[in-house]
């Protein structure tokens, strides 16, 4: 009775680890399988939040269309897109991009060397809300758009640092670290309570040295001047669609539907290809990258021993076994 029990569990299981292992060999065959790219096509890419630098291919969300973009896969589409014939141009959304300073210069960079193959590249704001990064990176396209219903904050930039001192002191914790110069001052946000001269010295030319790339970017891109722009951030700050085409923030308030068209070579509308679908189209298929190769291995998070691993507070944890 007991053996038969037995034999029985032991069938289930091997049942369900079979079951799962065909599953896994159709998905993983779907999402390996080029998607169709037709003529009169336009790429739409939207980002918004924190765009990671790399994740690691996972084929079920490949397969559901859940695979999010990060930066390897906007560098690739780019590039195919600049040679692909099928591809008319690009439309980029972007909404609340939570990025640092190096990336939303680097897509400003990828999108001036898209612009080198002749195809248009537009920026679409919104639907909701946009901020400035959000127009930093958008300024770089050949035109801006947003919808009428969609509100424009150019804030600027700014800083903040939390001292960590008098919290430790409740636990009867002291941080304990040997200084050397005045502007070595990352040890003092768990050795002091404010900021200090030299810290606060170094922040603000970090910050201003920013802005004035900001503006002075900004400003080159739109046809304004630096001035124009310092005095509608700093004095203005908040713009209706209406108001963004006074200023020549933007070249049009309108839906995505209403220009899209403007992407066709023909007279018919053109075909939305998703950037998600366009990143699985392998770059040989169009004759690039067939050459001479170097690797390149994607290491993200801070470096821990063991294997990889997703913390809740520390985020992604790079293994030195993995």
């Amino acid at each position: 009775m007991i053996k038969g029990i037995l034999k029985w569990m032991i069938g289930t299981l091997l049942a369900f680890v079979l079951m799962f292992f065909l599953v896994f060999v159709v998905i993983a065959v779907m999402a390996d399988d080029e998607p169709v790219v037709k003529d009169n096509s336009y790429l739409y890419i939207s980002l918004s939040g924190s765009v990671s630098e790399y994740q690691a291919p996972d084929p079920f969300a490949e397969v559901f269309g859940e695979n999010e973009l990060d930066m390897k896969k906007v560098r690739d589409i780019l590039e195919k897109a600049a040679v692909d014939e099928r591809v008319n141009g690009v439309v980029l959304k972007l909404e609340y991009l939570q990025v640092g300073y190096g990336k939303i210069q680097e897509l400003r960079q990828l999108i001036r060397h898209f612009q080198q193959s002749g195809k248009p590249i537009f920026a679409y704001l919104g639907p909701d809300l946009a901020f400035t990064k959000d127009y930093y990176v958008a300024s770089a396209c050949d035109s801006v758009f947003m919808p009428p219903s969609t509100n424009l904050f150019l804030n600027g930039i700014g800083g903040e640092i939390t001292f960590y001192k008098d919290f430790f002191k409740k636990f009867g914790i002291e941080a304990e670290f040997v200084q050397i110069g005045k502007y070595k001052n990352a040890p003092d946000v768990y050795t002091r309570s404010s900021i200090s001269g030299p810290h606060r010295e170094v922040l603000e030319n970090i910050l201003s040295i920013r802005y004035k790339h900001l503006i002075n970017t900004i400003a080159e891109s739109r046809g304004l001047t630096s001035k124009q722009v310092k005095n509608l951030m700093e004095n203005i700050s908040g713009f209706t669609g209406r108001e963004a085409i006074k200023h020549n923030l933007i070249d049009r308030s309108c839906y995505i539907d209403d220009f899209v068209q403007q992407l066709s070579t023909n007279r018919h509308k053109p075909n939305k290809l998703s950037a998600q679908d366009y990143a699985s189209v392998p770059a040989s298929s169009l004759k690039i990258r067939n050459k001479s190769r170097i690797a390149v291995i994607n290491c993200v998070g801070m470096i821990s021993g063991g294997s990889d691993t997703d913390d809740p507070y520390f985020g992604k944890i790079m293994g030195a076994q993995t």
